[in-house]
């Protein structure tokens, strides 16, 4: 069973030029191959930012979590995993630099190396995707775009 990072831990990721801290607010979800959690950070002015990070941490994989950082039991499959999680990582940034196709929630920011994983950062787009939204026909969903 996975275990994510506790709330408001702080994750020091690697940046050009350094490392920033991230704050864990909570888990968003969890899927195959990570586990998604709503994070914050502060720039060099202070200012608040949202952001959304994923953990490379496949469900299938035999993993087990000392603090923060993960043990793979077999190098092959984290070398496996890694590789699917920055191949995901690059198409989803492809796609959001086709001005045609955004995302509304998030926008890829960059892929990080830190405990032993690969974290993908996105910043938080204010907005509501259309699974919130409650109006009952296409049409009307498609006049608000």
């Amino acid at each position: 069973m996975r275990k994510s990072l506790e709330l408001n831990y702080e994750l020091v990721l690697p940046i050009a030029g350094g490392a920033r801290s991230y704050w864990i607010d909570y888990v968003m979800g969890d899927g195959a191959t990570s586990i998604v959690y709503k994070a914050h950070y502060y720039d060099d002015g202070n200012n608040f930012h949202e952001v959304i990070i994923k953990e490379c941490y496949p469900y299938s994989a035999r993993i087990t979590r000392q603090e923060a950082s993960l043990v793979w039991e077999d190098p092959q499959e984290q070398t496996d995993a890694l590789e699917a999680f920055q191949n995901a990582h690059k198409k989803l940034s492809s796609i959001h630099l086709q001005n045609k196709l955004r995302n509304s929630t998030s926008a890829v920011m960059e892929i990080c190396s830190a405990n032993n994983t690969l974290y993908s950062v996105q910043h938080l787009v204010a907005g509501m995707t259309y699974d919130k939204d409650n109006t009952k026909k296409l049409e009307d969903i498609l006049e608000t775009t």
